[in-house]
């Protein structure tokens, strides 16, 4: 078991705050949460969406970047080359994917590289390493592989850590600031 499952925290939950601070997404978040720091994380669970306050010492467990395969297209490369859904990208074109990355990105831009190639993918599934070609398509209208993807960071420990929407805090405001603040956002955005 993980430090994190030990604390309580299960496979679902959602942690809102670390040390009562908000985080915009995972960099933020292991920004917050080094190793050998002893932090309170407030968590959401899944199952009863009853939120609680857990501590626990962060672990030494290096967090890795992955792309997961979220659906493969109907006859797509990615389907004629074995790839399904849950699947972890760990390398492409024999690259390890890199935490200082974005991974979406980087599997777009050497899917964009190896359009009409041969290109190795190195995937985790089920905790087994798979190594697979895929060519990508010389035309992109389609997607050059055919895959939808998100990043997902894992630790060594086994635990998945996947990308959330930001996080927002709603302030209630007088309706006289509020309507202020519509036209100041709006006159804003027409200038872009």
């Amino acid at each position: 078991d993980s430090v994190y499952a030990e604390a309580g925290i299960m496979p679902g939950d959602v942690v809102g705050l670390v040390d009562g601070q908000y985080f915009a997404d995972q960099q933020a978040f292991f920004d917050l949460v080094a190793a050998g720091q002893t932090v309170t994380l407030t968590v959401r669970s899944a199952q009863s969406n009853d939120t609680a306050e857990v501590n626990l010492t962060v672990p030494d467990a290096p967090i890795r970047p992955y792309v997961r395969v979220v659906a493969v297209q109907e006859g797509s490369p990615a389907m004629d080359a074995g790839l399904q859904p849950d699947d972890l990208i760990a390398a492409a074109a024999g690259e390890a994917l890199s935490e200082s990355d974005d991974v979406i990105a980087a599997i777009q831009n050497v899917s964009d590289e190896y359009a009409g190639q041969s290109l190795p993918l190195t995937l985790l599934r089920d905790g087994e390493t798979l190594d697979v070609s895929v060519t990508p398509r010389r035309d992109a209208s389609q997607g050059r592989i055919g895959i939808a993807i998100e990043p997902q960071y894992a630790s060594d420990d086994g635990v998945l850590f996947l990308e959330a929407a930001p996080q927002l805090d709603y302030v209630s405001q007088p309706l006289g600031t509020a309507i202020a603040f519509g036209f100041q956002r709006t006159g804003e955005t027409l200038a872009l």
